[in-house]
């Protein structure tokens, strides 16, 4: 009899045992795991473009306007001045991995060079249509005979008398603008407005790295 009723106390005890292990777990709140997927942002070239314009027009040392152009791959920088001294980089012949710094007085100077020596970085105008054309009007005054000349060598005796052309200068003739191109470009930038913007210089650099890859990587396609 005793046997019996300890073989059932046991056999009661296993059931209310298991009885409370599948209540657990049945009402154990169920984790899920979320999976996360990385998502790549890949920003547009019209958008690295603006970011970049922004940031010279705001920080640029005597920058009076900047504009960049989406077919040509290119930003141009008017600077304040007599001259009024212009500047166009081409984003696809820079070299996205030789930026260097250097420090001046008054600013930051961001120099950046071409990937391809028979490639250039930018071209610098000189003097553009108006200042040439007036140029042109004051030599036909005295000489009116030359008016008669093909146009192409109209503009270059222009060029060479009355503005005293340089030989490094470049003549467009369709544009009539006088200019340098060179392998190395740069951007000065004010101590004064960029001292209180954290990393500075690491966002210009990244801007430009982003957009020259964008750009080969575009130019590259199309070929």
């Amino acid at each position: 009899m005793l046997k019996l009723t300890l073989t059932i106390l046991i056999i009661s005890s296993v059931l209310f045992a298991d009885a409370q292990v599948k209540k657990i777990i049945a009402t154990k709140p169920v984790t899920k795991t979320n999976t996360i997927k990385a998502t790549t942002t890949v920003e547009s070239k019209e958008s690295l473009f603006k970011k970049l314009r922004s940031q010279i027009l705001a920080f640029g040392d005597s920058v009076r306007n900047v504009s960049y152009s989406l077919e040509e791959n290119t930003i141009t920088i008017q600077y304040d001045g007599y001259d009024g001294k212009k500047v166009t980089q081409f984003v696809n012949n820079l070299d996205a991995d030789a930026f260097t710094w250097e420090i001046l007085n008054n600013a930051l100077k961001f120099n950046m060079v071409s990937s391809d020596q028979d490639k250039y970085a930018q071209k610098r105008l000189l003097i553009d249509k108006a200042k040439f054309l007036e140029a042109q009007m004051r030599w036909l005054n005295f000489f009116p005979e030359d008016k008669n000349l093909p146009a192409d060598s109209l503009n270059r005796r222009t060029f060479q008398t009355t503005m005293h052309g340089n030989p490094a200068a470049l003549l467009d003739t369709n544009t009539l603008e006088i200019y340098f191109q060179n392998n190395k470009t740069s951007i000065e930038f004010n101590f004064s407005k960029i001292s209180t913007e954290p990393n500075f210089q690491e966002k210009i650099a990244g801007l430009y790295r982003k957009l020259i890859v964008t750009c080969k990587k575009e130019n590259s396609s199309s070929q």
